[in-house]
Formats: C-alpha cells, sequence, structure tokens
C-alpha cells in the first residue's frame, strides 16, 4: 500500500495540508486556505458572528486556529456531524479551483493520504483522510 504523509504546508506534499495557503471563492466568499474556511464555518454552525467575522480579517492559519477554538455556543456533537461535510465542501472547491492542485491531487493515484499529525485526534487519521479523497477524486473527475 502507497501512504502519502503530509502535515506542515512548508513541508513534502504540504499541499494537502488546511493550512495550505490555497484560495478558493465559495458562496461568494473569498477563503485564503482551507483552515480559514473550515473555522469559519464552525462559527457561523454556532452563531458567533463576531468570531466568523475575525476569521475572515486575517490569513494567519495559527491565528485563525485560535479563533476558531473561541467559538461561543460551541457543541461539540453538533460539529462532530457537520464537520465532514464542510471539509468536503471546503476541499472540493479548494481543488477545483486551483488547478495544479488538483493536478497534483489526482496525481496521488490510489495512494492512502495521511495527515501525519500525532496529536490531531480528529484529522490525523488515515481513514478520514481516504474518505474524503476518494469522494473529492470521483466528483473532481465530473
Amino acid at each position: 500500500m502507497n501512504v502519502i504523509c503530509f502535515h506542515n504546508p512548508d513541508e513534502e506534499n504540504g499541499y494537502l495540508s488546511n493550512w495550505y495557503m490555497s484560495e478558493f471563492v465559495k458562496d461568494g466568499i473569498k477563503y485564503s486556505s482551507m483552515e480559514q474556511y473550515m473555522m469559519y464555518r464552525k462559527a457561523v454552525c454556532f452563531h458567533d458572528d463576531d468570531i466568523a467575522a475575525k476569521i475572515l480579517e486575517t490569513d494567519d492559519v495559527a491565528e485563525i486556529k485560535q479563533l476558531g477554538r473561541k467559538v461561543s455556543n460551541y457543541v461539540n456533537y453538533i460539529w462532530n456531524g457537520k464537520r465532514q461535510i464542510v471539509v468536503y465542501e471546503g476541499l472540493l472547491e479548494k481543488f477545483r479551483q486551483n488547478e495544479d492542485l488538483g493536478y497534483q491531487l489526482r496525481a496521488t493515484g490510489d495512494a492512502v493520504l495521511a495527515e501525519c499529525a500525532i496529536s490531531d485526534r480528529i484529522w490525523g487519521k488515515e481513514e478520514s483522510g481516504f474518505m474524503i479523497k476518494v469522494i473529492l477524486c470521483l466528483d473532481l473527475c465530473d
């Protein structure tokens, strides 16, 4: 089995990272990265307009992540039910609107994409990345 590992945006295969700077537009809003898109959608989900606005005001992914942790009225089980759909929708736009990135993703073939973030209990699993990748590749080929 061929496994492609990624983690930081400035490392090998960094284009797969949510922190990789890759502008795209979704629903009329321009995002600088998947991290910005995901954290913005998290804030909107819980009606935290203040944090949502702050997230859109910066391209600093570390700051965006910290802002995402400050979302008020956050309920874990609600976000657990929505985050994979949110990530899928954002990744689809990231790879559709950045042709070179879409090409690189398709070039991974049948390899398993694995986020090698040891401390990430949500996305640092082969299963999550692989499932989203399979769906993305099918939709990108349409």
